[in-house]
């Protein structure tokens, strides 16, 4: 038996679901529905539009289906935001918690943010920058939305902000930063490896006192890499004490890791593998007189060596370096945000950017 979508009490034939789906679609596209909202009810279609409450079941499920909505219990459909078609000029947002927004764009924040917008712009994409210190979650997100953002990459420690855009229909991609509780897709250094290599390289090297000089217990960039290195030392069937452990995050780290070095058993290496660090480690050990009594590793961004280093070490030696791709970093960002928006029910994923050790070319030249 034939179902008519002709609504109990009109003479006339009402719209079938596919094409109340279709105008649906049209009005979402071209913003008069706008990514964020609930579309009307059932009830409210079917009055609106002149078809049965059946009808207008099938063509919000027909949405769904096709990922334009997602139905949310008690509430309703909500759009999502890959309507916003990318062809059409919408941006995507690159979110950064360390950036003042009354600020110019410098440093690795000026790297992370060319970088996605060199990736976006062969998508035909702008990126829209955000930063996000001392700003309210909800004022971003109004920005975000003002824009007509489809998609989110951030660099922030803010689970308010990215529940926020989630609970929008925005995708939500974290970048070089996780916050383990957000069920997010997350592209991040791998800092295990990283810390692993490090101390690979330095035990390798004939160093069996080794001093760490970084963070260790402020979130999972820190966990990662101390957890890379100290395992790594007790695979060598070494150990890394707690004198030798330097936490940057607690006052009158430098001064600690001057008196580490004035011991008569100092360390004989330092693994410092952030890029602050590995400066002022060089420094203390330079002006202690130590340069070639205690060797380091440092981190750095490969994208940014060439300028960095040099600087950094001026009059001195190159320390072997532990690098990552930023390219390859904001590459995969921007892969798996169209990913997220084209299939929004997708389990969240962590990807890890490969770090390669880069020696100094005295070590290079001297292990051949």
């Amino acid at each position: 038996m034939a179902v008519s979508d002709r609504p109990e009490g009109h003479a006339s034939v009402g719209r079938s679901s596919s094409e109340l789906a279709g105008k649906l679609i049209a009005e979402i596209s071209s913003g008069s529905i706008q990514s964020g909202s609930f579309l009307l009810g059932e009830r409210e279609l079917s009055a609106k539009h002149s078809v049965a409450r059946m009808t207008a079941r099938r063509a919000l499920k027909v949405l769904e289906a096709e990922g334009f909505v997602r139905a949310e219990r008690g509430q309703g459909y909500r759009v999502l935001s890959r309507v916003n078609d990318p062809t059409k000029g919408c941006p995507i947002a690159f979110v950064l918690e360390s950036q003042d927004p009354r600020d110019e764009w410098r440093g690795m924040n000026f790297l992370l943010l060319k970088g996605l917008q060199q990736g976006a712009r062969r998508r035909g994409w702008p990126v829209l920058g955000v930063g996000t210190a001392g700003e309210e979650a909800e004022s971003i997100l109004e920005q975000c939305v003002s824009a007509r953002v489809w998609g989110v990459i951030a660099d922030t420690y803010c689970p308010e902000l990215i529940r926020l855009a989630a609970r929008n229909g925005l995708p939500v991609v974290m970048v070089d930063s996780w916050e383990p509780s957000l069920a997010v897709d997350v592209v991040f250094q791998n800092g295990f490896q990283g810390g692993a290599q490090a101390i690979d390289y330095l035990v390798g090297r004939g160093h069996r006192r080794i001093a760490w000089y970084g963070q260790i217990t402020l979130g999972p960039h820190s966990a990662a890499r101390f957890g890379g290195a100290y395992t790594a030392m007790l695979q060598h069937g070494l150990d890394l004490p707690s004198e030798c452990r330097v936490d940057v995050m607690k006052p009158g780290a430098q001064a600690d890791l001057r008196r580490l070095l004035a011991r008569p058993d100092r360390p004989s290496a330092v693994a410092a593998l952030w890029q602050p660090n590995a400066r002022e480690a060089h420094e203390i050990i330079r002006d202690m007189g130590l340069a070639g009594e205690v060797e380091l590793v440092g981190w750095t961004p490969a994208e940014d060596y060439e300028e960095a280093m040099p600087r950094m070490f001026a009059g001195g030696p190159m320390p072997a370096v532990i690098t990552w791709s930023l390219a390859e970093m904001v590459e995969v960002a921007i892969e798996r945000l169209e990913n997220r928006r084209l299939n929004p029910n997708r389990p969240p994923v962590t990807i890890n950017i490969q770090t390669k050790l880069r020696l100094p070319v005295a070590a290079s030249v001297s292990g051949t």
